[in-house]
This record gives C-alpha cells, structure tokens and sequence, in this order.
C-alpha cells in the first residue's frame, strides 16, 4: 500500500496478488475508459484510484438527483443538478490527487466517442444499465480492438464480464432478454394488474402530456385499430384528439391539471363503462369514474411524502395535480419532456397518474418507491453489489493491463451462498465462452427474418428491426446492388430526397428490383 499527504492510504497491485515492479508501473502507466458514473461508477472510480491506476477518463450523460445519494456515495447534497462525471472526478482526485482523470459530461454514442478515441485506452469498464448504450460501446470495443470488461447489478445480483475480440463472446453473441410488453388494449381499456396503470401513465399519458406536441406514442398509433380487448370498435368520441391534450397559451398550470384530471379520471372511465359488453360478457368488473370536484382543492408542496407510503386517492389527487403543474411549466420552458426516473417531479406524476388509475379500476395502489422501480424497469440498486462488482472489474482490468489474459474470468454475484470448490462463498466464477461463430455483431453471422416485403416499409425495417432490435445506432441498408439508406451526414439534397422516397416504400418496391423471398441484406 502507498499513503499520500494527509495520510490517506491507498492499496497497490500487492493487495491482490500482482506485486512485481513491472506490474505495479503497467497499473499506473495504464489507460482506462470508464463508461458511467452512477451507482456501479462511483464504486469504481475508487477501488480504481485506491488500488494504484492513475490514467483515466470517464464518461456520464446524467446529473445527479437527490434520490442518488443513498448509494452512490461520491456525492452530496449541494452537488445536487451537477455532471455526476465532473463531480466524480474532483471526489476521486481527492483521496489520489496525483491521478490524470478527466470527466465528459456527454453521451458515449456521440461522435466524439468514436472508435478511434477508444483505441486510445488499454481497456473499457462498463458500469451502465442501458441496455442501448451498451450494445454501442460493445461494438466500439470491437472496432478499435479494446478488451471490454462488463458488469451488471440486480438487486443483490451481479455480473462481471470480460470481452476480447476473437477469444471470447462479445456482449450481444447470446441474446439479452427484451423488456416485457403488454398489450395495448389492456393498458388502454382493461388494466388489472399495477403495471398495467404504470405503463400508461409513464407511456401514453406522459408522453401525451409533456412529450413532443406533433408526436403520437405507438399506444396512440393502436387506438382508432384496437377497441376493446375482445375487438370491438372504441365508441364515438373515445379516440382521443392529441391536441386536447395542449396547454393553451392563456392556460395557468393550475388550470390545464384540473382539465386534464377531469378528461382522463371522469370523462374517459364514463366512456369506457359505457362499453357495457367489454364488462358483462367477459365478466368484468367495470371501472368507477372519479369526480370531478376531487380536483378543486389547492396542491400540496411536492415531497412532502414517505416515498415507501401508499398514499391514500386523495393525497394522489393533490400530487398528481401539483406534479403536472410542474412538469407543465418545465415543458413551457425547455420544450419537449422525456421520462427520467431520476427526476423526482417524474416519477411524483407517473406514481400519482397510476394510483389513480389503479382506484378506478379496483386495483390495489402502490408506494412511490415501487412505481419507481416498475417506471424505471429496474430492481432497485443495493450499494453492497455494486462495490462487490466493482472491485471484480478492476480485478478483470489488472489481469489485462498486466497480460493474464489465462487467468480472465466471467464473474456471477449471488444473492444466496453456495459451495464452490469445497468453499461457501457468494461469488461464482466461470472461464469466458469462446466467440459464438453466428454472432451477426462479432461473428459474421447472418439473421433471418420472416416479413411481408409488400407491406412492410423500409423505415419500419429499419426503426423496429434494424435500430430497436438489433441495436444499429446509424446504419446503411444495402444489398449487393442498391443502397436503401444511409446516414444523412455529408450528403447532398438530392440524395436525402431519394433515401427520404425510399423509407416510405414497400420493401418490394425499393429500386432495383425491390426486396424479394431469400433476399440478403446488408446493415452496417
């Protein structure tokens, strides 16, 4: 171990097993790309400076929010609204103030974040939990030839990771369960169970709100088609008109709540309980619309409230009311909202907006604390795994830095102990698979696609398949005698003109013949 002034001690290579001199200077010499600075970040950034690596850069998107401070312990209070990555650094560099860090407060998908600024770096920790992002940093990994170490919470599970290419797996050679969908219908008609209400108030009712004014979410898209659950057609007046869902420009706050409380609790439920054979013939409860005067009454202060409290219909009146006057002004403001769990006036609208519609509908209501989580599509973080995780992943990168590529593990965390080798022990090591062959990310390999090519345009093919599930962030689209599509950068009016013609056409219909049975098509 080493101390600096002040007596702050920190532990070397010795603490885990790699003493030699040279590996000690390897350490130290080495380039590292942290990507996230959140709950998995703040632990490694420490464990990182603490154990002797003094070159490296990190990359966040995210401010920090209040409801970070429980667990990702690099931050305080007052830098509540600041870059978590510039913050992370100055708290880094104080207990190890002769380590190089620089911060980016930006997105790892810009450009900037280019494969040739990874192949600037001896090896990529990964600590985010998007599942977009890290599909992007696993492909730059692999185009500027980088070792990625991965990692991964769940509660009191986690995973780490290790990635060469052409010796191991690449992060996307086995496919990652997709998020859990519902049907539209039963979100919109007939929800019975809390996740039913929690996604359309953060999907359709949010996004009507305080998303982009033009823009309708695919719920919208489904309305005028879907009806009830059973398919029938949605009755006179049902569909709902967007722009309703406006503030006026001499609307107050206040105002547009209250109008959007009486639409959404009272007029919609009427609607939808005159369906009167969506409830008796499928034996159905119907819902019970709310009054209208339950708005009347003067907001309450945000946060005043015990995020684990199930409040009771009166108290979500008043939070649903005061969080969309907020959300309201912010939208006013800065323009169009996206939902952030980390925005606490985010997730007081989605809870208050799904409580409510779990009342009408007989639901049993939920805490603010369990709606987060249901929003956010995340077990809620616990600050044990993630400082279990991190010292895995610089384990990971000492091996790499120092050339044990031999000695690389997968690395699982469990909740429960289990005997491993004549041991108890939480921690379940595993040798790296070899690179599966068919990978179309890492291997080559090809998919197969089942798809009307008189139906299907080029740019759901490209917005459903090719971006959302294969995880292209801006692709061409080509096959051995036609490019479909290419980004637009550089290029001339013309040309996005006829790319432009083109997203709109069938596939069979696309130039050069169209795109038929057995056809192959190439995404770069």
């Amino acid at each position: 171990e080493g101390t600096r002034e002040g007596g702050t001690k920190f532990l070397g290579v010795a603490a885990v097993g790699m003493s030699t001199p040279e590996e000690l200077a390897a350490i130290t010499k080495a380039r590292v790309l942290m990507v996230g600075a959140g709950g998995i970040g703040c632990e490694l950034l420490k464990t990182l400076v603490m154990t002797g690596f003094e070159d490296i850069q990190l990359i966040d998107l995210d401010t920090i929010e209040t409801s970070n401070l429980n667990r990702q312990f690099l931050f305080r209070r007052h830098h509540v609204g600041m870059s978590k990555a510039t913050v992370a650094r100055e708290a880094a560099l104080a207990m190890r103030p002769n380590a190089k860090i620089v911060a980016h407060h930006g997105n790892v998908k810009e450009e900037r974040f280019g494969a040739s600024f990874v192949r600037g770096f001896d090896v990529v920790l990964n600590g985010l939990d998007n599942m977009e992002a890290r599909r992007h940093v696993n492909r730059l990994c692999l185009a500027a030839e980088v070792p990625l170490v991965e990692s991964g919470t769940n509660g009191f599970l986690g995973q780490v990771t290790t990635h060469k290419r052409g010796e191991s797996e690449c992060f996307e050679c086995q496919p990652k369960p997709a998020p859990k969908t519902y049907p539209v219908c039963t979100i919109r008609n007939t929800p019975d169970k809390p996740v039913h209400c929690v996604v359309w108030a953060k999907e359709m009712l949010f996004a009507r709100l305080f998303g982009a004014a033009n823009q309708q979410s695919e719920l919208d898209e489904e309305e005028g088609a879907q009806g009830d659950a059973d398919g029938n057609a949605a009755p006179e007046g049902q569909a709902q008109d967007a722009s309703f869902f406006l503030r006026a420009e001499s609307e107050s706050a206040l105002d547009y709540s209250r109008r959007i409380f009486a639409r959404v609790y009272s007029a919609d439920v009427r609607r939808l309980v005159a369906m009167e054979d969506l409830w008796k013939k499928a034996g159905r409860k119907a819902p019970t619309p709310m009054d209208e005067a339950a708005a009347a009454g003067e907001p309450p202060a945000l946060g005043k409230n015990n995020a684990h409290s199930v409040l009771s219909t009166d108290e979500s009146v008043g939070v649903f009311i005061a969080s969309c006057m907020a959300l309201a002004d912010m939208r006013a403001e800065v323009g169009e909202l996206a939902f952030d769990k980390e925005q606490d006036v985010m997730v007081d609208f989605v809870a208050s907006a799904a409580n409510l519609r779990m009342a009408c509908f007989g639901i049993e209501q939920q805490s603010k604390f369990d709606i987060k989580g249901i929003a956010g599509n995340i077990v809620h973080a616990v600050a044990t795994t993630n400082a279990v995780v991190s010292g895995l992943l610089t384990l990971e990168a000492i091996k790499i830095i120092c050339g044990h590529h031999n000695k690389l593990k997968w690395t699982y965390v469990r909740e429960f102990p289990s005997k491993a080798a004549g041991r108890t022990t939480i921690i379940m090591p595993t040798l790296p698979p070899p690179q599966r062959p068919g990978c179309f990310v890492c291997g080559g390999g090809q998919l197969q696609l089942t798809i009307d090519t008189t139906r299907t345009t080029l740019r759901t093919l490209l917005e459903a398949v090719v971006r959302k599930r294969m995880g292209f962030n801006d692709p061409s689209v080509q096959t051995n005698a036609s490019v479909f599509y290419e980004p637009y950068d550089g290029l001339e009016d013309d040309e996005i003109a006829a790319y432009e013609r083109n997203l709109a056409t069938t596939l069979s219909k696309l130039p050069g013949g169209g795109v038929g049975d057995g056809e192959v098509l190439s995404v770069i």
